[in-house]
């Protein structure tokens, strides 16, 4: 299962980093900044689909176990 890769592209702002930063999507991958702009990760989204639903599969059996 490929994950997500990530590339220095530096900071040139004059104050603190921010937080996370959603660029959009590009061919297949979701791109963002996970620390406000230094780094630039791509993440397939064959992967975000694949968390979301082992997350999703994962609290329903929770939910059903607690019945």
């Amino acid at each position: 299962m490929p994950v997500s890769s990530c590339t220095d592209v530096g900071y040139t702002g004059s104050g603190p980093p921010g937080g996370f930063e959603f660029y959009g999507f590009h061919r297949g991958w979701a791109v963002y900044s996970p620390d406000g702009g230094v780094n630039r990760c791509d993440t397939p989204i064959v992967t975000i689909a694949v968390a979301l639903l082992g997350i999703g599969s994962a609290s329903l059996g929770y939910e059903r176990s607690q019945r």
